[in-house]
Formats: C-alpha cells, structure tokens, sequence
C-alpha cells in the first residue's frame, strides 16, 4: 500500500521517455495520422459538395432555364425533363446512406483501422510505458538518496534491497520500450496500404456520385452529346449560325417601306383653316367640294373635320 502512494506521488512529477526510437516513430505516426484524418473529412466534405451542387446548381439552372426560354421545341423539353430528374437527384443525395459493403466505404474502414491502432500505440505509451518510466525513476531517484549518505546513516542492505528494484525496474522498461517500438515499427510499415486506401476511395466515392448523376440525367446528357460537336464548330460571326437548327434557317426580315414624301403643296392649298368661332345661331354645314387631285401623302389630311373623308376624288 505504501509502496503505491509513492508511486502515486512520483508519478505526479514530469518523466520524458528519452529513447529516441520510440519518440521518432511517435513523430512519424502522428503526422501520418493527421493527414488521414484530413483525408477523411475531405471525403465528407465532397460529399456535402455534391449534394450541394445538385440542389443549388442543377436544379435552379435547369428549372429557370425552362421558365425562361422562350420557345416550345425540344430543348424546352429537355429542359423541364432535367429539372425534374435533378430534383429527384438531390432526394437521392440528401437521403443517400451507403452501405458499409460498397468498395469506398470498406476502403474508408481499413483506414480508421490503421487509425485506430495509433491510437492504441499511442495509448499503450501514456500507460503502460509511462507506468514503467515512472517506477524505474522513482528508484534511481531512491537508490541515489541512499547511495548519497555517508558514515552512520549509511545502510548497504537497503541500498541492496532498492538496487536489486532497480534492476527489475530497468528490465521492465526496457521490456516495455522494445514492446512498443516493435508495434509502432509494425504499424509504420503498413502506413503505405492506408494511404491508397484513403486515396483510392476517395475518387471511387466521386466515380459514385457521378454514376448516380449519369444514370439520372441520362437524357440530358443525351442531348449534349447530339448537339455538342455542332454548336462546337461554329464561329463567332452570326453568318456561320445559317443553316444551323434554330441559327435562322437563312430567312430575311421583311423590307421596310420607305418614308412617305414630303408633302409640297401643304402650305399651298392644304393648309387647314383656322377655327372660327361658333355663332348662337346655327350655321348651315357645307357640301364639301370637288378636289382636283388626291392629296401626296397622309399628312395632307391633317385638321379637315371629320366629313372629308367623304369628299369625292376626280
């Protein structure tokens, strides 16, 4: 009981495991295990991703595209088609669980698993390596407080007794030292298998989504390929676009009429008259009178009343 106080209280103390075995495996695993874990969360991240760029991207441009597009012919179609099976394709990616047979997620275990061991590595350092470093201190630290005293006070059988704990601390140390630097050794060989699995299911996860996006979107997909290469080769100049479906077909606008003449004789005899004043008794209408010629343009009918267009034409 007394000898696990002190140990308790030794162990209160700061104690460096100094092989440099041990801490320069220590070193390489633990960054090998950050990037993992980056790797990881890169994964989840793109899956987030991709189920962001089905509903903000794919449905919204699909679904204003066929809003606004003017015309009733196929691609309005292909368009409506598309913003329907992209919606369907954002559920799938919403709800999509996969299952823990799939090719990327078995690949994604091998790599908590090699994970997982460094941790328990590194676990099996802060106990049990810890635990031996602890003990074998704090008899270095008692033997040299006996080994210190001189004359009277000197006692050579307890120096004997803890010498002999000491040994037996060395040998569990160094025990535990080759224990550990033989696990971390065996896990730092296999950091190669880890790291092309993290790699290799990473791009198998993206071959899955964009499987799902193919399979979904095939008639869309469809489309582009059927219209690609034309709409490819065309030039900037508009002229190229003839004879290309919806470029104009090679149809002109209908001519514009030109601008009716100017009308010469308006201030002549065509100028309406100015409006006289109405008298209280009323004035008998007038027989409009004969024209010698029809007016030149239409701005010679500007201001007669309403009854010249019964005027009679010779």
């Amino acid at each position: 009981m007394m000898h696990k106080v002190k140990r308790n209280v030794a162990a209160m103390g700061t104690h460096t495991i100094e092989n440099a075995e041990v801490q320069d495996y220590r070193q390489r695993l633990d960054v090998a295990a950050k990037a993992l874990k980056v790797g990881l969360e890169d994964i989840a991240a793109t899956e987030r991703n991709w189920t962001a760029l089905v509903g903000s991207n794919f449905v919204h441009f699909s679904d204003r595209f066929a809003t606004s597009y003017p015309d009733a012919d196929p691609l309005r179609v292909v368009a409506k088609e598309t913003a329907t099976s992209s919606l369907a394709l954002l559920k799938t990616f919403t709800g999509r669980v996969e299952s823990t047979t799939s090719q990327h997620k078995r690949m994604e275990a091998l790599v908590r698993a090699y994970l997982g061991e460094i941790e328990g590595v590194d676990k099996h350092i802060k106990t049990s390596l810890h635990a031996a470093k602890v003990e074998l201190d704090m008899y270095a630290k008692k033997l040299e407080a006996l080994q210190a005293k001189t004359g009277s006070g000197r006692d050579e059988t307890k120096i004997g007794r803890n010498l002999e704990k000491f040994e037996a601390a060395r040998a569990a140390y160094d025990a535990a030292v080759e224990t550990v630097t033989a696990r971390q050794a065996a896990i730092w060989a296999r950091r190669a298998v880890a790291f092309r699995a993290l790699f290799v299911s990473y791009f198998q996860a993206q071959a899955s989504a964009m499987s799902q996006c193919l399979s979904t979107l095939g008639s869309t997909f469809g489309f582009v390929d059927e219209h690609r290469d034309a709409l490819a080769h065309l030039d900037t100049e508009m002229a190229s676009w003839v004879g290309v479906e919806g470029g104009g077909g090679g149809a002109r606008p209908p001519p514009v009429p030109p601008p009716l003449p100017r009308c010469r004789r308006r201030g002549r005899w065509w100028t309406p008259r100015a409006p006289r004043r109405a008298s209280r008794r009323r004035r008998r209408r007038r027989r409009p009178r004969r024209l010698s010629r029809p007016p030149r343009c239409t701005c010679c009918l500007e201001g007669r009343g309403r009854w010249w267009a019964r005027a009679v034409w010779v």
